[in-house]
């Protein structure tokens, strides 16, 4: 790899230092650490907020950051806002409504579930954890994003899973 191909990006407040044009998209990189090589690709760095309605909002955050050609899913736990519905129990069905909100919030900012790249899970229970994937497999069947999985003391609000995801626009 040539010194104009080694990008530092920051993403998701981690440094990945030598992607060679992984995260490009329409030949722009989301950021470059070399101020040299950020003004000759042209990049701005502006950020745009969504909030989704369908999606409960429990703090001073917003549901999706949009920046660099990617966007950022904000924590998302199992209620349902238009059913009037909250699943503390069952993990699975908390799984599928939480992957559905998702899919949803995506949708109605122009993406797609088979454009996330990295999901992070929390999970309350780690012996929850073969169920959450029975569910998560068929949402994502094929080429599924990089997944982190984490074992909480306890997600707010009592539930048994929260899920964030980054998608590209």
């Amino acid at each position: 790899m040539n010194e104009k191909n080694r990008y530092a990006i920051i993403l998701a407040g981690h440094w990945a230092a030598g992607l060679q044009s992984l995260f490009e998209i329409d030949n722009q990189c989301c950021l470059v650490y070399r101020q040299s090589t950020f003004a000759k690709k042209g990049v701005t760095m502006e950020k745009k907020v969504h909030d989704v309605e369908i999606l409960i909002k429990g703090g001073p955050y917003s549901h999706i950051v949009e920046a660099g050609g990617f966007l950022f899913v904000s924590g998302i736990v199992p209620i349902d806002l238009e059913n009037q519905l909250m699943i503390t129990d069952d993990v699975k069905k908390a799984t599928e409504l939480v992957l559905h909100n998702i899919k949803r919030a995506l949708e109605s900012v122009g993406s797609s579930l088979n454009k996330v790249v990295k999901a992070t899970v929390f999970l309350r229970d780690m012996a929850d954890f073969n169920s959450v994937n029975e569910v998560y497999g068929t949402f994502f069947p094929k080429d599924p994003p990089a997944r982190s999985c984490v074992a909480v003391k306890e997600v707010p609000g009592n539930f048994p899973l929260e899920i964030e995801v980054i998608a590209m626009k």
